[in-house]
């Protein structure tokens, strides 16, 4: 299964404008292989390195941090019911719950 993190590399990189040498000098390969290797990172990597990720965020200039940081996808967060509890998506409420609210 291929990490998220990569999709969000892909982005990165065809946003950055830089070239597959340009990158791959910046993540510190030899200008010799540098093309070749950026290359691999980007299409044949399925499950990163850390240390990949560290050097591929600091040649497009971002934190670590920033690159593997989950989505603001709202469909992902857990859902509360109308008194702040979390449940699962698909559960209801049954309805004494509804009729007898917990105080808050």
């Amino acid at each position: 299964m291929d990490d998220p993190a990569m999709k969000k590399v892909t982005e990165l990189y065809e946003r950055s404008g830089k070239t597959l040498d340009e990158l791959g000098q910046a993540m510190g390969y030899a200008p010799d292989v540098a093309r070749k290797s950026a290359w691999q990172f980007l299409k044949r990597t399925g499950d990163p390195r850390i240390s990949m990720l560290r050097r591929f965020a600091k040649a497009v200039g971002i934190s670590i941090q920033e690159l593997v940081a989950e989505t603001d996808d709202k469909s992902k967060r857990r859902k509360t019911d109308k008194h702040g509890q979390y449940r699962r998506s698909g559960d209801e409420l049954p309805n004494s719950a509804l009729r007898n609210p917990i105080p808050t």
